[in-house]
């Protein structure tokens, strides 16, 4: 590993730990809270939103705590739209740095490597929008597809189409709140995540039957010398 691989694969380490150790010694329901006591000033609330959205990845707190307070504060109408646009902006930051730190060997580069396959199977934008209807961490899909190379255009509209459906239900948690509150924004249904789950699986079948149909006729024992023979005795 060069010095400069070793640099990066070090600074991404400790930023990850800062996270982690930030993520520990924090409590989003305070913060929240305290955010939430600003509504009388409509400016003095809205900073504070661009603010949290802005430092929410650098604690790893869920953004969909942040979209139940949007809906809660705005309602739907208002709050689907903030609520999304913030969502974007915040996964961009982590998306940013995880560029920074690319590499070609060691884990990081391992990492690459495998992100970079699977979107060039799926494509930048069907690639992360799959991942964001998969009720996975939205940090580590941004992290992710930042260390993968994809493209910013893509991660953008893959982030938009992927989170309408998870912002517009805790966007509507909130906004059914007649009292915020940390430990009622929960979405406690089962059918919604399996269906989001579902659609994930589905926008990746085609790419991943292509690239099944791909490995299987570049297989050389299928296709090599006497491919043809073998697949008649099959």
């Amino acid at each position: 590993m060069n010095a400069g691989s070793y640099r990066q694969g070090l600074g991404l380490v400790v930023l990850l730990g800062l996270v982690v150790a930030a993520s520990v010694l924090s409590s989003p329901g305070e913060v929240l809270r305290a955010i939430e006591g600003l509504l009388a000033d409509p400016f003095r609330f809205a900073l504070a939103l661009v603010i949290l959205y802005s430092l929410r990845p650098l604690v790893a707190w869920p953004l969909s705590l942040v979209s139940v307070l949007v809906g809660y504060a705005y309602g739907f109408a208002l709050g689907f739209p903030v609520a999304l646009a913030g969502t974007v902006g915040s996964c961009l930051v982590p998306f940013v740095l995880a560029r920074c730190f690319r590499g070609d060997v060691g884990l990081l580069g391992w990492v690459s490597g495998t992100g970079e396959r699977f979107f060039d199977a799926t494509g930048d934008v069907r690639g992360v929008f799959a991942a964001r209807l998969a009720p996975a961490p939205a940090d580590a899909i941004s992290y992710g597809a930042g260390l993968s190379g994809v493209s910013a255009s893509g991660f953008v509209l893959g982030t938009v189409l992927g989170e309408v459906p998870w912002t517009a239900a805790f966007v509507l948690v909130g906004a059914s709140m007649t009292n915020f509150s940390v430990s009622e924004a929960t979405l406690d249904s089962a059918a919604f995540v399996l269906g989001a789950a579902l659609l994930a699986v589905l926008a990746l079948a085609g790419p991943a039957y292509r690239y099944l149909r791909a490995r299987r006729a570049s297989d050389p024992l299928v296709d090599g010398p006497g491919g043809e023979a073998r697949r008649s005795e099959e």
